[in-house]
């Protein structure tokens, strides 16, 4: 139920279609541009973007369970 891949240069949120019953992802540290293709994460609750190239915050509103948002 949590995912922890930080600091590993990814560059697009992609790949999650089989992990529905994800609460917590944690992609802090990466290279992401664009938040994307998380409306396969229903059970989303936590979701840290801290220190990605993401100069735009959208398509969050597929969320509807999430309570924290970290993004700097």
């Amino acid at each position: 139920k949590v995912l922890y891949i930080e600091g590993n240069g990814i560059t697009k949120i992609e790949g999650f279609e089989a992990n529905v019953k994800l609460r917590c992802l944690y992609l802090q540290e990466n290279a992401i541009s664009v938040i994307e293709n998380l409306h396969f994460l229903q059970d989303l609750r936590i979701l840290n973007l801290d220190d990605n190239c993401i100069t735009k915050i959208e398509n969050l509103g597929c969320l509807p369970l999430l309570e924290t948002l970290q993004i700097k």
